[in-house]
């Protein structure tokens, strides 16, 4: 078995389906299909039996639920392949995705990566390994999930998964974070859109207002991703990334206290000293300043 399609489900009655057909549909055949039921209480229960009898490909597993990372975690622990790709039961696949995917299969990587949005495609062939895990930590340049994408089977483990259930918004993020320095080998690239992201108003993109405490919890679960004596070239750009959630948080801030003396802006305010980083002039008034007045000045103008 070459590549385990693992597919996390969890209340997708409207959209399962459709999922499971495009990777059926597949113009590559050497895969099996691993449907992880996440204690869904709609009916995509009743779409199991239905599916897994189409094709023999279709494997099913159950389980309480305990969210999307426990669910891929038991795909990966399920699966055959040597290679693990990701598909949200909401999302589909084009029909030549896996055949794209596997022509980047080579012994010089762990990762391959392509695309689900055809603007932001990158004509090379390969990435440099630390220049992936920049774009891992950023959310930038590629698809900041683990979908999208081939990945050695190997670099799963108990860490890889390790990830808080409270952290309802950006898990994903975190579990690719931590697969980008689970390998020492540069990354191959798939100049191709390999993945039909759908966007619906039900999706947590869509219901998830930031708040300083979560963010205060996923800035220390991304840092805890990144091992201690990598963290030296990579602060930055948790830091960076820190101060864009800031800045949301203070967009829909009724008050100044909501976000001025919380935790979030303590830890960003420790790391920016310790690390030197050069902050814009409103970031510095917004942060390092003790002038009340400046701060709310700049608040407004938010």
């Amino acid at each position: 078995m070459r590549i385990s399609v693992v597919v996390p489900v969890y209340n997708a009655e409207k959209y399962l389906e459709a999922c499971v057909h495009s990777i059926l549909r597949q113009t590559f055949s050497d895969f099996e299909v691993i449907l992880i039921d996440d204690g869904s209480v709609d009916a995509s229960g009743k779409l199991y039996d239905k599916l897994s009898g189409m094709d023999c490909r279709i494997r099913v597993a159950h389980q309480q639920n305990a969210g999307v990372t426990c669910a891929r975690a038991k795909g990966v622990t399920l699966a055959h392949g040597e290679w693990i790709c990701f598909v949200d039961s909401d999302d589909t696949l084009p029909i030549d995705s896996l055949e794209r995917l596997s022509q980047g299969i080579c012994d010089k990587t762990d990762i391959i990566v392509g695309f689900w949005d055809e603007r932001k495609i990158l004509s090379i062939r390969w990435l440099e390994l630390k220049k992936y895990r920049e774009m891992c930590i950023t959310g930038k340049g590629i698809y900041p999930g683990p979908c999208a994408r081939l990945i050695r089977r190997r670099l799963f483990n108990d860490h890889t998964f390790s990830i808080p259930r409270t952290i309802v918004k950006g898990e994903d993020m975190l579990m690719n974070i931590r697969l980008s320095f689970a390998t020492l080998q540069d990354v191959r690239i798939v100049p191709f859109k390999v993945y039909n992201y759908l966007s619906h108003p039900e999706s947590c993109v869509h219901n998830f207002t930031p708040t300083c405490d979560y963010e205060s919890l996923f800035y220390k679960e991304k840092l805890c991703a990144i091992p201690q004596s990598e963290q030296i070239l990579y602060k930055k750009y948790c830091i960076k990334n820190g101060l864009k959630a800031l800045h949301r948080i203070i967009r829909y801030s009724s008050s100044i206290e909501a976000w001025d003396n919380s935790l979030f802006v303590a830890q960003l305010k420790k790391d920016i000293i310790d690390s030197h980083y050069r902050l814009s002039l409103g970031d510095y008034f917004l942060i390092m300043s003790t002038n009340r007045f400046l701060k709310i000045i700049l608040w407004k103008l938010f």
